[in-house]
């Protein structure tokens, strides 16, 4: 999968995929419906939670800028691994 940068608030970016943290999307979807919804929903897998928040956002090849308008929930799965949906 492509790398994608997360843009945060305060200006820094990181990657959503970064072997450093431990870090994988294991899902991505793109829907888009005319004269309605456009959305991205992503499930990212890391060993410790990551820190996307309300106003941080990607662009994705030439696309609009996609950004997070509702806290991301995170799911324990195990005592080394996170997953953010």
């Amino acid at each position: 999968m492509e790398q994608i940068l997360i843009y945060h608030k305060d200006g820094s970016s990181e990657l959503i995929n970064d072997p450093v943290l431990f870090s994988t999307i294991k899902q991505a979807e793109h829907r888009k419906v005319l004269l309605g919804e456009d959305v991205i929903t992503m499930t990212v897998e890391a060993a410790t939670a990551r820190n996307f928040g309300v106003g941080d956002y990607i662009q994705l090849f030439g696309m609009p800028r996609y950004t997070i308008n509702q806290i991301p929930g995170v799911q324990k799965l195990a005592t080394a691994d996170m997953s953010t949906i």
